[in-house]
């Protein structure tokens, strides 16, 4: 499986390569930035006809400007493709048909997703100098304008992006560029990586691009979209139905569209009361589409003496009982009405708590609350609020115990399990004795309300801290986080398999210190235009009130941070078909694997000709032969397996997962995630308890229906 998951990364790398495309510098960079591509061969013959086909997607929708031109250098006329926002009361993208200087041919609208989210939108232009008509096919919808021009044409100039007669250059990506004449065929995939002279695909036609930025760029490094320097703490929370990040302050809001980049200004209708926003956090309920604001600790972090302790800040002691009157811990704020709600007056906690993770359950009202960090001490307290109830208790899950900790991942899954990956704190909690890392991924059954370690590895002292939003993928066998690189002072993109913990890194790394202790950041995905999202809010000191939030973007999936290390610096007028080789390389892994597959086969055969029916474990120092048939019982103590026989019992170093392969599959059943049993000893069965003689198991919840076939 390990071999697998490997592989799916390494076949990931050639997916990302796949994505091809021209970026062009829009008008949000200086004239001279911006982008545009022109043919060495000056002019294109076309007497009798000129057909030119591509696609595009828009990655800004408020810039306009013109996508192509096409010059006739025997009268002058020109031909432009445009795109061109209204923005009005409809603020609709539109794709125009312009004959330059003179007038609008046609303007189709372009629908709103196709530019939201990014979208490949195929363009075919047909100029027939012999019937004098323009044909435009677009969205597969075909337009015809007869009587266009006065003459033939003998001679044309193909200009992508700014030109001479507009310098405004749309936000969009130019990909499978063909341009057809009567006696050329050229075809432009716009796949490479890097450059600014690319050749054509099937003859020496050769294209120069001005100010380029490829696509395949997206896939590799974090983009700044924007920052916000704030005077005042604010919470951030994301709204995926509005594409759009929700920054909460004390008396005001922004709202930040991810699509637009606009970022714009809401003021309260009333006031928040919060008594801080330090340690809180935010979330959306997506049912009633109200955000909920959660205040732990303490009025004011200058009034707070942990924080005075912790931080080094120095104020006179006040008197906080009227001011803890008028304040609130928990609320809720209409995003249409920008009205907020008391749901909570007392503290959640006596001291605030950093770094905590957060789960809301919507359908029964319900957070709940694990780990942190609050009065020099890590904490893995599970407390759960009910918002029906005003109730604040702490929960005890059965099973297996997390360590304390902070700075945790946590992703909710189908199965209505939470997964918490990694953090750092220690055993005991008690930040005096120092901290370190965890590399583990624990599984928190909502159901059932126990907790299954899934895996523990080794950790790295430069990895520690964790985004508190995991990214699952579909079939949920990997997830996505970030990742604090303390030696760096940079954060990473982490993806990580749930079954072993195996793990690459994707991506650039975004600049990030967390020297100041409320500093944070987390991730996010956004479905509809296949792109990751990232915030890092710093404070500049330890009064905790100046702070920048920076959000950024990549594509998803990002490519291996390492790849792009590799390559050299300078431009490449060549380019290798990296797909090609891909392709290749897909080959000769698939044909690999299907050798492994046979080989396994061929394994498995040959031992079940030569199966033992014993197997020896070391146990007490000395090496113990013990035969299958002996064999009652396996069970789980920590770091050892038991082993129970008729005639005695072994304690063997080792995890039980390790040892029940060694056992024949046919005889030797999982009852629990602790237990194993031998199917030959059982006397009874009850409920969810089967008896083996003596002995006494209980049959975890997904394991009965495995028992009841070897009992039928």
């Amino acid at each position: 499986m390990r071999f697998l998951f490997t592989l799916l990364f390494i076949l990931n790398v050639f997916v990302g390569y796949s994505q091809d495309g021209l970026q062009f510098i829009s008008n949000d960079q200086p004239k001279k930035n911006r982008s545009q591509v022109i043919f060495l061969e000056d002019s294109f013959i076309a007497n009798d006809s000129l057909i030119i086909s591509f696609q595009f997607s828009v990655y800004n929708k408020l810039f306009i400007g013109d996508i192509l031109n096409i010059k006739n250098t025997v009268n002058n006329s020109t031909v432009s493709l445009n795109y061109d926002f209204t923005y009005s009361t409809d603020n609709k993208p539109y794709l125009k048909l312009n004959l330059k200087g003179i007038k609008n041919l046609l303007e189709i609208q372009i629908p709103d997703d196709y530019v939201e989210f990014e979208k490949w939108m195929n363009v075919k232009l047909k100029i027939n100098y012999s019937l004098n008509q323009l044909e435009l096919t677009f969205l597969n919808q075909t337009s015809v304008i007869e009587n266009l021009f006065k003459e033939k044409n003998s001679l044309v100039n193909i200009v992508f992006g700014q030109n001479e007669f507009n310098d405004n250059v749309p936000a969009f990506n130019l990909k499978d560029l063909r341009i057809l004449t009567e006696n050329k065929n050229v075809y432009f995939p716009f796949s490479e990586k890097k450059g600014t002279i690319v050749n054509a695909k099937n003859n020496n036609i050769k294209a120069k691009i001005k100010n380029p930025l490829w696509v395949a760029e997206s896939y590799k490094d974090w983009k700044l979209i924007t920052q916000l320097e704030l005077d005042s703490n604010h919470n951030v929370v994301y709204d995926s139905s509005q594409m759009r990040f929700i920054i909460l302050g004390e008396n005001n809001s922004y709202d930040f569209n991810v699509v637009s980049t606009i970022i714009s200004n809401n003021s309260y209708n009333n006031p928040s009361k919060f008594h801080s926003y330090t340690s809180g956090k935010a979330f959306l309920n997506t049912e009633t589409n109200k955000i909920l604001m959660l205040q732990t600790g303490e009025p004011n972090a200058s009034e707070n003496k942990f924080l005075n302790k912790k931080l080094g800040v120095q104020s006179l002691e006040k008197d906080s009982k009227d001011q803890l009157n008028n304040t609130y811990s928990l609320g809720s704020i209409n995003s249409s009405s920008n009205t907020w709600k008391n749901l909570y007056s007392y503290n959640i906690l006596e001291q605030p708590l950093f770094n905590f993770n957060t789960h809301y359950d919507y359908l029964s009202n319900s957070l709940l609350i694990f780990g942190g960090y609050s009065d020099f001490k890590f904490r893995n307290d599970f407390l759960k609020f009910n918002f029906n109830t005003n109730v604040f208790d702490k929960i005890i899950f059965s099973g297996d115990n997390i360590s304390p900790r902070y700075m945790s991942g946590m992703s909710l899954t189908k199965k209505n399990s939470l997964l918490v990956y990694g953090g750092e704190g220690n055993l005991s909690g008690d930040e005096n004795i120092g901290k370190i890392p965890f590399y583990d991924l624990f599984e928190i059954n909502l159901n059932e309300g126990s907790i299954n370690r899934l895996w523990k590895k080794s950790f790295s002292y430069n990895h520690n801290s964790i985004s508190e939003n995991l990214i699952l993928n579909d079939p949920e066998d990997y997830f996505y986080c970030l990742v604090y690189n303390g030696k760096e002072e940079s954060i990473n993109l982490k993806k990580v398999s749930v079954e072993n913990g195996d793990e690459i890194y994707l991506g650039g790394k975004i600049n990030f210190n967390t020297s100041i202790l409320a500093n944070n950041f987390n991730l996010f995905y956004e479905q509809k235009n296949n792109k990751l999202y990232a915030y890092t809010k710093e404070f500049s000191d330890n009064r905790l009130e100046k702070n920048l939030i920076s959000f950024y973007s990549i594509e998803m999936e990002p490519l291996l941070n390492e790849l792009f290390k590799k390559e050299k610096a300078e431009l490449s007028e060549s380019y290798i078909d990296l797909k090609w080789i891909g392709l290749i390389l897909f080959i000769i892994i698939f044909l690999i694997i299907l050798i492994l597959i046979f080989k396994k086969i061929s394994i498995k055969s040959t031992v079940a000709k030569t199966k033992k029916d014993y197997i020896f474990v070391r146990s007490d120092r000395s090496d113990v032969k013990l035969f299958f048939v002996n064999v009652i019982a396996l069970e789980a103590m920590k770091d050892y397996t038991k082993i129970i026989t008729k005639e005695n019992s072994y304690m063997v170093h080792g995890n039980i997962s390790n040892f029940i392969t060694k056992f024949p599959q046919n005889k030797f059943v999982r009852i629990h995630r602790s237990t194993v049993i031998n199917v030959d000893f059982i006397t009874s069965f009850e409920s969810n308890t089967v008896n083996l003689g003596r002995h006494h198991y209980t049959i975890g919840g997904k394991y009965t229906s495995i028992i009841k076939k070897y009992l039928n």
